[in-house]
């Protein structure tokens, strides 16, 4: 049966209909309110999930009645945005207001907007209807907080009349004490330890994070860590770190803080800037929003406040990384030096930063020199025919140039076609055009490589007795076959290069 509580005495008394704010009485059944319970949360944490406002110990009259939402206002100075979501749960247990095992009926996303008489109002409506029969239950509201929501400011519910329960037609509530409201609700952060762990040596390796530096090089990474917190949730806002070695800062086009990537059992481990998130970055000679970069002090202010919690054991990781210019001097060093825990910043500066090792140092980068890329451009020369027992039949010729200072080739992997076979013993040659006149003149050009021909669909690496070299200047490179008197009349051969054959 239904049975009221000691803390309201409900107003009820069947076919007088008799009580504040209750609806017509007669064969209708009736939401009774037994008891109305401000739980006590005078404050929330800025990003803290299910804190419970307020709870409702209700029943039916008598049979049941269909419960389909709850209108809520808002009252105080907080902005409605920084409640994501108010939710409303069935306990499982009718003794107490706890969410052990508690059961959401509300949609979990609904929100407050600015309603009629300029109130701001939450209509929530529960996806099914909640069946409320003659046994009393507890149901209870509550709330998730925004992460960077404004502290110290505050807010309370109000439950204004019965018309705020919404139960299906013929059914009205039962309460003596309306409007329900809470008591002031302030919003602080939740105090904590945020603990900083560097990848000791033997994980850089075990995670292939041993950076390598070169000049124009991306995404050279200098530093490597991982946060968590003890308990609760603090958010880290920025970074400040010193730069040390011969490297000149010049030389450092940007930095940048990416967050690892997350796998089903945590962070992957795996710096891949195409798939870590980008949290922060800063230009060199910069000084704004973002932070600042003109000396060997730098400090990035990310570009989205990190939520940092205890949910991965051994924390969230975070890798620095840097982009050079080609101009950086061979053999320069640089490492990242982070001497204090006061060089990371939180939202809230109550929280203490913990660094497991202090100062911090970053792995030692060495500049090594720049990659030079190679372009090659094409030429198709093939005849149509060959004839056995000739030489020198000039096949195809490609040009190729590299973007800065030299580079040496030592060979050409070929891409054999055709119908071709090794009985033909036909003969590959790459001349290079050493007197750079278009043209093959085996008197002055220089034959750099051959081989012969083996079956068609197989691939031909030719090694260079003599290296060809290239530099900015377009060099050209020619292809010659030699056909033998052996070889078969109506065979065919052909060839083809990618970037993977050179």
């Amino acid at each position: 049966m239904c049975v009221t509580a000691n803390v309201v005495t409900v107003n009820y008394v069947e076919g007088t209909g008799s009580g504040g704010s209750s609806g017509p009485v007669g064969p209708n059944d009736f939401l009774v309110i037994n008891e109305f319970a401000d739980l006590g949360a005078s404050e929330v944490y800025i990003g803290e999930e299910n804190k419970r406002i307020l709870g409702l110990d209700v029943c039916a009259s008598k049979n049941q009645v269909q419960w389909q939402g709850l209108d809520i206002a808002l009252n105080g100075n907080i902005a409605p945005s920084d409640i994501l979501a108010i939710k409303i749960f069935r306990t499982n247990d009718n003794s107490s207001y706890e969410l052990d095992d508690a059961r959401i009926i509300s949609s979990g996303v609904d929100r407050f907007y600015l309603r009629a008489g300029n109130i701001l109002k939450a209509n929530i409506i529960f996806p099914n209807s909640e069946v409320v029969s003659t046994i009393n239950s507890k149901y209870v509201v509550a709330i998730d907080f925004r992460e960077n929501a404004v502290l110290n400011r505050s807010f309370e519910f109000e439950i204004t009349a019965s018309a705020n329960f919404h139960l299906v037609s013929g059914n009205a509530v039962e309460y003596g004490a309306f409007p329900i409201e809470t008591a002031a609700v302030t919003v602080i952060s939740a105090p904590d330890r945020l603990f900083f762990q560097a990848y000791q040596p033997i994980e850089l390796i075990e995670h292939d994070l041993i950076p390598y530096a070169r000049q124009e090089g991306r995404d050279v990474l200098i530093g490597a860590f991982r946060l968590r917190t003890e308990d609760n949730v603090v958010f880290w806002k920025s970074l400040r770190f010193i730069l040390e070695g011969s490297l000149p800062i010049e030389e450092i086009k940007r930095i940048k803080i990416y967050k690892d990537g997350i796998n089903s059992e945590g962070n992957d481990d795996l710096f891949d800037p195409a798939k870590d998130e980008l949290v922060g970055a800063i230009d060199y000679n910069y000084m704004g929003d973002y932070g600042y970069f003109m000396s060997k002090v730098v400090q990035i202010n990310l570009s989205q406040n990190q939520r940092l919690g205890s949910d991965i054991a051994k924390g969230q990781a975070y890798f620095i990384a840097c982009d050079l210019t080609r101009e950086v001097p061979l053999a320069a060093t640089m490492n990242l030096l982070i001497p204090t825990a006061n060089y990371l910043s939180l939202v809230d500066d109550t929280n203490e930063v913990i660094l497991d090792q202090e100062p911090y140092v970053g792995p030692m980068v060495t500049v090594n020199r720049y990659l030079a890329q190679l372009t090659v451009v094409p030429s198709e020369i093939a005849t149509m025919s060959m004839y056995q027992d000739s030489q020198n039949n000039l096949f195809a010729s490609f040009g190729a140039s590299v973007d800065y200072d030299e580079a040496t080739l030592n060979a050409i992997a070929f891409n054999i076609t055709g119908t071709c076979n090794v009985l033909d013993n036909i003969t590959l040659k790459v001349v290079a055009d050493t007197n750079n006149d278009q043209r093959v003149d085996l008197a002055t050009d220089m034959i750099v490589g051959q081989a012969l021909v083996p079956s068609s669909q197989a691939v031909l690496t030719v090694n260079f007795t003599t290296p060809a070299r290239f530099d900015t200047n377009l060099a050209t490179l020619y292809v010659l076959f030699d056909v033998p008197s052996e070889a078969t009349v109506g065979n065919t051969i052909g060839l083809s290069l990618s970037a993977a054959n050179f």
